[in-house]
């Protein structure tokens, strides 16, 4: 039996009592009794230790009339008590535990008749007493709920002096004002929460949110077999993304028809990766959309539309280990690794990782996609302090780029192409990315309903290539030109942080959330395209929609070698100037 305080033992005549209190929470006192041994156990004794008993359990086991008069006032409370549950289906004995976890109950029952039941588990925001109807449905087991303990029984059980042991007391939860380990239970279905961060606020059920937030879940991300977060968000009507994998410009996107260029990363901006964020690093991603500057500060890109945050994933209490083995395309073969554990005598720490590489052509003529994953997340969790580390890092090389399309002044739109063709692109154009980022946070509550935080993350991203930008249609048939290729070179770091308070304050019936934060943010930019002519001596290439034109590439100092290996170079700078 965990309690938060330590156990005290009381005699009265000729029996004894033993008193588990927590250490910051009220707590009943209950008393378990024994009959004492022996012929000379006084009847003065054992008065005293009646009216003892019936003292510790005069609101637990007290008379039937007493019960029926109490139960409408008891119903009705709990009624109106609404909770946010989350309990998996299994074992009746841990679903219990975690029920009375999350409801800041006692949970009383005796071991024998849980043992071997299964329960179907309950989520959602529910009244405590219609979420563990639902928790026992199919059990056979009655319930009955006395201020803040509930005690389960077989049907026409003795209604004498009830066994206690197991009695899981928490003595201090973590606050509603806390962000690290307090992620919002997911709705049914499992693919959307509960809730979402919501800014300087922090974590806000959908019911108490004045906005169109959506928050998708892992779980979607995994069903839907995404490879990356634009993926997760394509059912979404208000998110639309407006580039095909394989082009220069990643995976951008526009919520209600503004562009995104800011994704922030569990309220830090600058820390993902620039261009693609794979899928597998996320485990909420939490779409707001319209203008959030009051909830999260202007953006690096002053986007308007709506913002994304993501979520870092977490070690669960039960342990996972999860490898999955993936064929995409034509020949694109990966794989990915998700494990995570915790350890300590009350789970304290937390360790999870997860790895993702995948390599092969696509379906897109020459087109071929290398990218890989690591990503670890560290969290420790104690009695008023929670700390939390995640550390990442992703590459992607695109052979093949696919360049945009357009058409030229008062050309009629054609037919469209075959989706599996690459118009105006080369074999032996690509582009290079790189990405490593590292985020730190901790927590520390200063007292129940006031918590003060900090957060600091840097960013390092390397991008190159040499690859076709823009391919303009000159005519309805198809036929099309490109610019002169560009020899992409760039580095950027950024360097992010925030640190606040966050507060919850009951006035009367009225409850009110009190929120002060700071920012920083700085990004350094260096490098970028240099023009040259490294295909043919003419300044154009001729291209078709219906065929598409493979041209050699000349060497000249911007070739492919000179830029292949000015993606990993730091500073990434591209020659001052390039001659045929």
């Amino acid at each position: 039996m965990k309690t938060g305080g330590r156990p005290s033992f009381s005699s009265h005549g000729g029996r004894r009592s033993v008193v588990f209190e927590a250490g910051s929470r009220m707590v009943p006192r209950i008393g378990v009794c024994r009959r004492a041994e022996g012929p000379r156990a006084s009847g003065v004794g054992l008065l005293m230790a009646s009216t003892a008993l019936a003292g510790a359990f005069a609101g637990l086991v007290a008379p039937q009339a007493s019960r029926a008069q109490s139960a409408p006032e008891i119903r009705a409370a709990q009624s109106d008590d609404r909770r946010t549950f989350s309990v998996p289906a299994g074992p009746l004995a841990n679903a219990l535990t975690i029920f009375g976890r999350q409801a800041g109950l006692q949970v009383s029952v005796d071991p024998a008749i849980v043992q071997g039941i299964s329960s179907p588990g309950v989520s959602g925001t529910l009244s405590i007493a219609l979420a563990l109807a639902r928790l026992l449905a199919g059990t056979g087991l009655a319930h009955r709920i006395v201020g803040n303990t509930v005690t389960l029984q077989k049907p026409g059980a003795s209604s004498g002096v009830m066994q206690l042991d197991p009695v899981q007391v928490q003595g201090y939860p973590v606050p509603a004002q806390a962000m690290i380990d307090n992620l919002p239970p997911p709705y049914a279905g499992g693919q959307v929460a509960t809730g979402g961060q919501l800014g300087l606020l922090g974590n806000r059920s959908v019911m108490d949110t004045p906005f169109n937030q959506t928050s998708y879940t892992a779980k979607k991300a995994q069903d839907q077999q995404a490879q990356t977060i634009k993926d997760v968000l394509i059912d979404d009507p208000s998110v639309r993304a407006h580039r095909t994998d394989g082009t220069p410009g990643g995976d951008s996107v526009n919520i209600r028809g503004f562009d995104l260029a800011s994704v922030s990363y569990g309220g830090l901006y600058g820390i993902l990766p620039s261009f693609s964020i794979m899928a597998e690093l996320a485990e909420r991603v939490e779409v707001l959309k319209g203008p959030s500057v009051l909830l999260n500060g202007m953006t690096p890109a002053g986007d308007i539309g709506g913002t994304i945050n993501i979520v870092p994933k977490r070690a669960p209490d039960e342990g996972l280990t999860q490898v999955t083995a993936g064929y995409v395309s034509s020949g694109q073969l990966g794989g990915h690794a998700d494990i995570g554990y915790r350890f300590g005598p009350d789970k304290e720490v937390g360790v999870r990782f997860n790895g993702v590489f995948a390599a092969g052509p696509t379906d897109v003529q020459w087109n071929t996609d290398q990218r890989s994953l690591a990503v670890l997340g560290l969290d420790f969790r104690g009695t008023r302090v929670r700390l939390s580390a995640d550390l990442g890092y992703q590459f992607q090389f695109t052979n093949g780029v696919t360049p945009y399309l357009g058409l030229a002044n008062g050309v009629p739109l054609p037919w469209a192409p075959d989706v599996r063709s690459n118009p105006g692109g080369q074999p032996w154009s690509y582009q290079g990315r790189k990405d490593l980022f590292g985020v730190v946070r901790g927590e520390i509550d200063l007292t129940e309903h006031v918590t003060a935080y900090a957060a600091f993350g840097a960013h390092d991203f390397r991008i190159g290539g040499l690859y076709p930008t823009f391919i303009t249609v000159t005519n309805f048939n198809g036929a099309a030109t490109s610019s002169n290729s560009i020899n992409y070179s760039q580095y950027r770091t950024y360097l992010t942080g925030d640190a606040g308070l966050r507060a919850a304050v009951d006035t009367g019936p009225i409850g009110h959330g009190l929120a002060v934060t700071a920012t920083t943010y700085t990004e350094n930019i260096g490098g970028g395209p240099v023009a040259g002519t490294p295909f043919t001596r003419t300044s154009t290439i001729q291209s078709s929609l219906r065929s598409p034109i493979f041209q050699l590439c000349r060497r000249t100092r911007l070739a492919p070698p000179h830029c292949r290996a000015s993606v990993l170079l730091i500073p990434c700078r591209p020659p001052a100037s390039a001659s045929n």
